[in-house]
Order: structure tokens, then C-alpha cells, then sequence
């Protein structure tokens, strides 16, 4: 344990004291000139102990200061710092603008809902923006724009894509959006940086459509 104490405040601190069978041993990183146990030179700790404040012991050893110590001030970011970044990715994950990938279950999903005649072979985009909890949420083709707002946690007023209003709470669960839709229950998420939009009908014959689209 003592040694690991040693090794701790060695290559962590520029100053500092440890006990060590009840001497005082005092560490200094700098400058090893040689002449030292290792003779050779180099940045390091020059380590003494002392008994009734008279040097027993001096040793120099080149240790890697400079190679740990601009990774040792990454950890001096406060708390508040990180969750700053987190708090930032968190805000703007779904933020951009998405072109259509790969698609399942897009025809009976249309034929399900009564939407078939609306079939299009256009790649539909999809721009999101992001501001906390408060999205904006657009999907368009040439001639057709389909558009919501809404916030994660209240019961908002929605549109469908056959132009209806509806009122549905709004929830997240592990970074994932739910809205229950008159018809399906509408999910959307962030995976390897593809917008994953899911759209589930209900009952024993329920099928789900599914959207794979890449950030433009």
C-alpha cells in the first residue's frame, strides 16, 4: 500500500509527502540530471527521505511526468463542465436533416391505414430540430409537406398524415420518442448516428413499417 501511495503522488503531483515506516519521504518532480540510481537524465521525481528533518535516503528516478500530466488535467474538468457536454449532446441528438435509406413493410403499412393511393417512390426527407425537449419535426416530398411540434413530457396537438388534429402525451424512454398516433404508435431514435422512425398498428394482425434514414 505504501508503495502504491508513493507511485500515486509521484506521477500525479508536482509536490507532495507520504509516510513511510514513520520517515518522511518528500517528492519533487523535475529535472533528473543523473547521477541518480537510473543515471540518466530526464524529467522524473527526485525522491528523499528524511528522519528528524536529516536526508537518510535520496534517489532520482525518471518517471513520465510530462507524457502523464496533460492527461492527468483531463480529469480536472469539473462536474459541471461534463455535464454541460453531456447536457449538449443530449439537447441536439436528433437535430439535422435525414434522406430516406432502407424501408420494410412501407405498402401494407400505407394499405393498413387507409393512405395506399399516397404511395410515392420520392426518398422522403426528414428535417428535425431540436431545442431540449422541444422538437420540430418535418417530412417532405416534392408537392407534400407533413409537419408537428411538440415537447417530450406534455400532451401536445398533433397533426396526422391525412391532416387531423389529436391530442397525445409525448414521452421518452432511453433516448427514444413515443407518440401514440389514432392508428399506430409512432417511435423514433438515434442509432449510429440513423434516424430509426417506427411505425407499429395495433392488434394481432399488427405489422410494423419501419424507416432507416442517413444524416445529410
Amino acid at each position: 500500500m505504501a508503495s502504491l501511495r508513493r507511485f500515486v503522488v509521484s506521477v500525479f503531483s508536482l509536490k507532495g509527502s507520504v509516510k513511510v515506516d514513520g520517515s518522511n519521504e518528500r517528492l519533487t518532480c523535475g529535472w533528473c540530471m543523473g547521477g541518480g540510481s537510473q543515471g540518466k537524465e530526464g524529467w522524473g521525481v527526485t525522491r528523499g527521505v528524511y528522519k528528524d528533518k536529516k536526508c537518510i535516503r535520496e534517489k532520482d528516478t525518471p518517471r513520465f511526468c510530462l507524457f502523464v500530466l496533460p492527461f492527468f488535467f483531463l480529469f480536472l474538468r469539473t462536474e459541471s463542465q461534463l455535464e454541460s457536454f453531456a447536457g449538449f449532446s443530449t439537447n441536439m441528438a436528433f437535430t439535422g436533416k435525414y434522406i430516406l435509406e432502407s424501408q420494410e413493410n412501407y405498402e401494407p403499412f400505407l394499405e393498413a391505414i387507409g393512405l395506399l393511393n399516397a404511395k410515392t417512390d420520392h426518398k422522403v426527407e426528414t428535417e428535425v430540430i431540436q431545442d431540449g425537449d422541444h422538437f420540430s419535426w418535418t417530412q417532405s416530398i416534392p408537392n407534400w409537406t407533413w409537419s408537428n411540434d411538440f415537447t417530450v413530457g406534455k400532451e401536445c396537438e398533433l397533426q396526422t398524415m391525412k391532416g387531423s388534429t389529436f391530442t397525445a402525451n409525448v414521452t421518452m424512454e432511453g433516448g427514444k420518442i413515443i407518440i401514440q398516433f389514432p392508428q399506430y404508435l409512432f417511435t423514433a431514435e438515434i442509432v449510429e448516428d440513423k434516424l430509426i422512425m417506427q411505425c407499429t398498428t395495433p392488434g394481432d394482425t399488427g405489422l410494423t413499417f419501419k424507416r432507416v434514414n442517413s444524416r445529410v
